[in-house]
């Protein structure tokens, strides 16, 4: 019987002991009022991914890159009674002077780690999947646009084409594949936006959790005490 109870006791202890660490390893947190916290990047994303559209600002959400820029800079947005009107936000960052990047070489975009690390999909891989399913990190967002180009907050070098016209580029991400493009025209072509913003808006911050390290040996060191009392009197 004391056996039994002392298995019992132990794989309890383990099993909070694991669903600590799991909270520890948490990278995308909802701040509440439409704001997600991505605790990796140190960044706030909006949880609307097309909220230049549903917000009335632009008719379809999608702009040429100057005007992405514009609107992410005078957007101010209403973050709740704790956090107020937030300013500061902008497009996200992507990787400089690089025509083309996929997985590991977008260490550098800050949408490509959402799309790897958070949403756990590898190139080639359609946002599009995800879906109406059970990847908890893709449903923290809404209105994401998944088989069109964002812009990020990047511009290139110029392009120059065969007849001497050159042209401003920018950088783009395509959540339909993974992959980061330099995109022709700029001023002209239309792409999405996503607005994001550094630091973590929440101001009155939860109690800090323990590091997934910290919370192990204490684990470890709570199984040990029990073992050893239970074996005392037994």
């Amino acid at each position: 019987m004391k056996l039994k109870f002392i298995n019992t006791t132990l794989s309890g202890l383990l099993l909070s002991v694991i669903c600590l660490v799991n909270v520890a390893n948490a990278a995308l947190i909802d701040r509440g009022n439409g704001l997600i916290y991505d605790d990796t990047q140190n960044i706030t994303w909006l949880q609307d991914a097309s909220y230049a559209k549903t917000s009335g600002y632009d008719s379809d959400g999608r702009m040429t890159w100057q005007e992405s820029l514009a609107w992410a800079a005078q957007l101010s947005y209403d973050g709740g009674t704790v956090n107020g009107m937030l300013t500061g936000w902008r497009l996200f960052s992507a990787v400089p002077n690089n025509s083309f990047c996929v997985a590991v070489a977008c260490a550098g975009n800050e949408l490509a780690q959402m799309y790897y690390n958070d949403f756990g999909l590898s190139r080639g891989d359609a946002a599009a999947t995800l879906q109406g399913g059970s990847n908890a990190s893709f449903n923290l967002f809404s209105n994401i646009v998944v088989d069109e180009l964002y812009w990020s907050n990047l511009a290139d070098l110029d392009f120059t084409f065969s007849d001497g016209t050159v042209v401003g580029t920018a950088m783009s991400y395509q959540l339909a594949n993974g992959d980061q493009y330099r995109t022709l025209t700029r001023n002209s072509t239309t792409l999405n936006v996503w607005a994001v913003r550094d630091g973590d808006v929440a101001q009155a911050q939860p109690p800090a959790i323990p590091e997934p390290g910290t919370l192990a040996l204490l684990g470890l060191g709570l199984i040990g005490v029990v073992s050893r009392r239970f074996s005392k009197k037994s």
